[in-house]
């Protein structure tokens, strides 16, 4: 009799978990998530590692970046190269100068300046449309908004009516410019370790490239006056930055500001 008891007890726990379809998770915050069962191939804990400025950067395609604190920002340290978005969506790549001169304001691409990845992706990054720029940082990453920029150039020792300002600004272009790499001796002392190089553009009129070891263009998140947005523009002889707007379908460089 003990048997049958015993038999029937473990046959209704079994029709009980097969009838329940969905396992429940309830959050710290009091929210429940339900997901199917059937959609469900294990489950295991993972202790979520936290990120110190200062530490390395791993982008989705397994580039590894340098990360500096400036002020109250958390920047990377070096250009960005991944040739996707942190979801795994990939970034068109142009190697020709005619499909880049065809795209539009809202096209998403990438390339290396000269089309040589091997001589200069790993010292200059890669060159993004403005759509392909805002998208293209790891999570927890963004592209920088022209306040943002103000803000390191005012720790940088600019004033707020120099930061606010067009053209050519302020004399701390040297204190985020690297200590190598630029032409004719106009490199910088790199006061807050940016480091930045001179990765030069590609131009949307024409599809070509210039100014690379003299000049850099780094893109910002904020419009001026659409289709028109704000970058920055740094010098081999001169000691201020250019605060000026772009067409979207340029090729400029990215630097990531932590979230």
């Amino acid at each position: 009799m003990k048997n049958c008891i015993s038999i029937f007890i473990v046959l209704l726990m079994s029709v009980s978990l097969f009838a329940q379809t969905n396992m429940l998770i309830r959050k710290t915050d009091g929210s429940v998530h339900s997901f199917p069962i059937t959609e469900i191939d294990s489950v295991y804990y993972e202790e979520s590692s936290t990120f110190n400025c200062g530490d390395e950067l791993i982008d989705y395609d397994g580039n590894v970046y340098q990360t500096v604190e400036i002020g109250d920002q958390c920047w990377m340290a070096e250009n960005l190269l991944v040739s996707h978005e942190p979801d795994g969506t990939e970034i068109l790549f142009v190697d020709d100068d005619a499909t880049w001169m065809d795209l539009e304001d809202n096209d998403k691409a990438y390339c290396w300046y000269d089309d040589d990845s091997t001589t200069n992706a790993g010292i200059y990054g890669a060159l993004y449309t403005h759509a392909a720029a805002n998208n293209a940082c790891p999570a927890g990453w963004h592209l920088p908004s022209d306040e943002e920029f103000k803000t390191l150039e005012i720790y940088a020792g600019m004033s707020q009516e120099e930061a606010d300002a067009m053209f050519w600004r302020g004399t701390i272009a040297a204190k985020l410019k690297a200590t190598y790499g630029w032409f004719e001796d106009g490199n910088g002392t790199d006061d807050y370790g940016f480091s930045y190089l001179p990765n030069g553009s590609r131009l949307s009129y024409g599809g070509g490239f210039g100014d690379l070891g003299s000049w850099g263009n780094l893109w910002t998140a904020t419009e001026n006056s659409s289709p028109e947005v704000w970058f920055r523009y740094f010098g081999y002889s001169k000691d201020g930055i250019m605060r000026y707007f772009a067409g979207k379908s340029n090729g400029f460089a990215v630097r990531c500001v932590k979230d």
